[in-house]
């Protein structure tokens, strides 16, 4: 399963970091960090895999996750 999104995309430097609690890309934005963390520690549960990427066709970043198939 993948979800984008059409924003500035993300440093690359930080994609590993946003799957931790309470990391934020940027102050100016809402939240308080812990969406990718729930999403990466629900994979994990599940044995799959999360990882994110920048869109290189255009702006934006693409979230995935990968389940096994049962």
């Amino acid at each position: 399963m993948a979800v984008e999104d059409e924003g500035p995309g993300i440093d690359e430097s930080k994609c590993g970091k946003l799957s931790e609690a309470f990391v934020r890309m940027d102050s100016r934005y809402g939240g308080i960090g812990l969406g990718l963390s729930i999403v990466s520690r629900i994979t994990q549960l599940h044995q799959g895999q999360f990882f994110l990427q920048n869109c290189t066709d255009r702006t934006g970043t693409r979230a995935w996750v990968l389940l096994k198939k049962t």
